[in-house]
């Protein structure tokens, strides 16, 4: 990545908006690594470069990356802060776009991006936010009648905001989407933290608890999430 950064600053210095989608790439690269403080610097330079060339989706997807390393790092005044970003600038892409696939494809973007702010919310403790969002996600996906990639994303984190809600008789709507999400190992270990966090919060069997944990715990450690991993840790010594 930072190869190709530099072929940019010598060879196109005027290509603000290519930059701008190298370094979120390399931001999210970062993130997945846990190296917060180097992929928040990356995010930071896409967003001087989108603005020189009001690439809004760009600045929209760095804001939401950085909102989600900052309320790992407790930091959730700045949370709320680029959560707000995320949805203007998003919003500014739909506006501006030409209409048709890429304006609908905008608009499922913003319910990807309310549901990542409800999941923030969620580690914030805000339930009230939390709710507010995945609503705002929930209407979008209706209107549209849309089951893009991110779809089953937000089942499942609204199964995580029913059950730290105090939600009871989720068991069937947990194997439902964990059937959904049989094909992809990242969105199987969610589940099962998910249904792991539900077990021991419903006082269900701990057995089962602990298992899911597991589960979760070796897709993370297979596909070199360690945040996700350490998740899953703890869940596993809490079961």
């Amino acid at each position: 990545i930072d190869k190709t950064l530099k072929v940019y600053e010598t060879e196109l210095k005027e290509k603000d908006a290519l930059k701008a989608e190298i370094y979120n790439v390399k931001g999210l690269a970062l993130r997945k690594i846990v190296d917060f403080g180097r992929a928040q610097q990356a995010h930071d330079a896409a967003i001087e470069c989108g603005r020189k060339c009001d690439y809004n989706f760009e600045l929209s997807m760095a804001h939401l990356i950085k909102s989600k390393m900052d309320i790992r790092m407790g930091e959730t005044e700045k949370c709320r802060s680029n959560g707000e970003e995320t949805v203007r600038y998003m919003k500014r892409a739909i506006e501006k776009s030409s209409g048709g696939d890429e304006r609908t494809a905008n608009i499922l973007f913003l319910a990807e991006d309310y549901r990542v702010l409800c999941d923030n919310m969620i580690w914030a403790g805000d339930l009230a936010a939390a709710v507010d969002y995945m609503n705002r996600s929930r209407e979008i996906y209706i209107k549209y009648a849309a089951t893009d990639r991110y779809y089953i994303r937000s089942q499942y984190t609204e199964l995580l905001l029913k059950t730290v809600c105090g939600e009871r008789g989720l068991d069937a709507d947990i194997d439902r989407v964990e059937k959904a999400v049989s094909n992809g190992k990242y969105d199987v270990g969610q589940i099962n933290i998910i249904k792991c966090l539900y077990l021991l919060l419903t006082g269900g069997d701990a057995q089962k608890a602990k298992a899911a944990a597991q589960k979760a715990y070796g897709i993370y450690d297979g596909i070199h999430c360690p945040l996700e991993r350490e998740e899953a840790r703890s869940l596993c010594d809490a079961a």
